[in-house]
């Protein structure tokens, strides 16, 4: 249905008490997040995590919230383009076994490194299964593609897939 795994053993142990308190934190969260694009302003592979903790590997139930607020994030940023001085990228990254790892990155060309801009290899952004939940989710011609990790021996197939979302228009394309 969705293209990704779940694994209880990589959730917390322990039990969520506040469900639903926890999930408006996400929100709420989600919904402050501050970007402030200014002359001299940058970002290296900057990212937000919805779920640091890894909460969705519960289940779609427990993952799909906190993807609507990395979408929440990316839809923020979005709107701050015309602010940006310099050429930038933004795209969401979810691991296909790892809700922990799912963020919302932005790019900008930075002193630390020559590596802008971010040009990711191996994208097929053709039949994504996420590609309906994230044209629900985000405004625009919505690109979603799904590349494999090759550092994982003995992963399964579903674990070694990386779903890239991003926005045709919106800063400089990631391929």
């Amino acid at each position: 249905m969705h293209g990704l795994s779940f694994d209880a053993a990589r959730a917390p142990r322990r039990k969520l008490r506040g469900k639903r308190a926890y999930f408006e934190r996400v929100r709420r969260r989600a919904n402050g997040l501050v970007i402030a694009p200014g002359p001299g302003q940058w970002w290296d592979l900057w990212h937000y995590h919805a779920d640091w903790c890894g909460w969705g590997n519960r289940g779609w139930r427990w993952r799909e919230p906190h993807l609507r607020a990395l979408c929440r994030v990316f839809a923020r940023i979005a709107a701050s383009e015309a602010a940006f001085t310099t050429p930038f990228q933004i795209w969401i990254l979810l691991d296909g076994s790892d809700a922990g790892q799912d963020a919302t990155f932005l790019h900008t060309p930075n002193p630390n490194a020559a590596n802008f801009p971010l040009a990711a290899q191996g994208i097929d952004w053709s039949g994504s299964p996420l590609v309906s939940y994230f044209k629900a989710q985000l405004a625009g011609d919505v690109r979603v593609g799904v590349s494999r990790r090759e550092d994982e021996p003995g992963a399964t197939q579903a674990d070694r897939l990386l779903h890239w979302v991003s926005v045709a228009g919106v800063g400089l394309p990631i391929v």
